[in-house]
């Protein structure tokens, strides 16, 4: 993923000792350097927030994959998905808006469904119910998500306005998947 400054690209990189995250500039030949030391688990899907000055990720270190965050640097890394008090549950995928104030993601207990987490106050509440739903992607208006979601075993994208919860199927072929959404454009 680059940076929101596109002079930087996060990745994750996998050997014996587990998966970290590495960084390493664009534009030079230095060499990549590891955010996050090894750890024996598994650090995966980065994305930076709005400002660059933050990364959340997904890690499996309790045994479930969880989101969390940290600085750029490797400091101050912080759980941001409370783990729920019983059962176990699976999240993924981490979508930060572009206004920096909401982490979307997907959870899976049985199916997969989107969820959302308000950084002010870590409260999580889900936004999807049917199907299979994955692969959370922010519009540029910190409003509207595109997701993967599968219904009657077609996979499909679909968009959700988060103020209205008000659905609408993009795709109709079912094979879509992992939306995207185009940057906003620059007014000259």
């Amino acid at each position: 993923v680059y940076s929101p400054d596109d002079r930087w690209i996060v990745y994750a990189h996998g050997d014996e000792g587990g998966t970290t995250l590495m960084e390493v500039r664009r534009d030079s030949a230095v060499q990549p350097k590891s955010i996050l030391p090894h750890q024996g688990f598994d650090n995966t899907s980065p994305v930076f927030s709005p400002n660059g000055e933050r990364i959340a990720f997904v890690s499996a270190r309790p045994k479930t994959p969880q989101i969390y965050s940290v600085n750029v640097n490797g400091t101050d890394e912080r759980l941001e998905t409370p783990l729920p008090p019983v059962g176990r549950s699976y999240r993924a995928s981490p979508d930060w808006s572009p206004d920096g104030r909401t982490i979307a993601f997907e959870q899976q207990n049985g199916d997969f469904q989107l969820w959302l987490l308000t950084l002010a106050d870590h409260h999580m509440h889900r936004v999807t119910a049917a199907g299979d739903n994955e692969d959370p992607s922010w519009a540029p208006d910190s409003r509207h998500l595109a997701f993967t979601a599968v219904h009657h075993g077609d996979k499909d994208i679909w968009t959700l306005d988060t103020v209205t919860g008000r659905f609408r199927q993009v795709t109709h072929n079912g094979d879509a998947r992992l939306a995207a959404w185009s940057p906003p454009r620059i007014k000259n």
